[in-house]
C-alpha cells in the first residue's frame, strides 16, 4: 500500500523548502544562490526519493512484526547517513566552492527527511492492528 497522502505532504514539504533555501543561500553570498540551485536540486530530489521508499516500506514491517520494523527503522537510519556522508564527499571532491553552504543545505535536507520519516513510522504504528502480531498467549 502506497501512502499517496503522506509522499504529496512530503513533496510539497521538499518543494517549499528548496526556495527558503536558495533565498537563504543568496542572504549568504550572492553567488551561492546560483552555484547551489542545482546541488540543492539533486539533494532535494535524492532525499525525497529515500523518504517515499522508506513510507512505502515501512509500512510492512509494522503491519507484520514489531520487532522487524524496529529492525527496519534502525537500518533506515543507517543508510540515510551513508548517503549523507556519500553526497557529501562527492560534492567536495567535484566542486570547490561554497562547500560551508552545501553542508548547510544537506543538514536541514538531512533534518526534514528525518522528521518526515519519524511521522511516518509514528502513523505506521498507529495503523497497526493490536491483535496483529499476538501470535502467543502467556500461560
Amino acid at each position: 500500500m502506497i501512502p499517496y497522502r503522506a509522499l504529496l505532504a512530503a513533496a510539497a514539504v521538499y518543494i517549499l523548502a528548496a526556495p527558503v533555501m536558495l533565498y537563504a543561500d543568496h542572504l549568504a553570498s550572492p553567488g551561492a544562490a546560483h552555484a547551489m540551485a542545482w546541488p540543492l536540486a539533486v539533494v532535494a530530489t535524492v532525499y525525497f526519493v529515500f523518504c517515499g521508499l522508506y513510507m512505502t516500506v515501512v509500512r510492512r514491517p509494522f503491519m507484520a512484526n514489531p520487532r522487524h520494523a524496529v529492525a527496519a527503522v534502525m537500518v533506515s537510519g543507517v543508510l540515510r547517513l551513508l548517503l549523507t556522508v556519500v553526497m557529501l564527499l562527492v560534492y567536495c571532491i567535484a566542486c570547490d566552492d561554497y562547500r560551508l553552504v552545501f553542508v548547510i543545505n544537506l543538514l536541514v535536507y538531512y533534518l526534514i527527511t528525518l522528521v518526515l520519516s519519524g511521522m511516518a513510522s509514528g502513523r505506521a504504528g498507529k495503523e497497526r492492528k493490536p491483535n496483529a502480531s499476538s501470535s502467543h498467549t502467556n500461560e
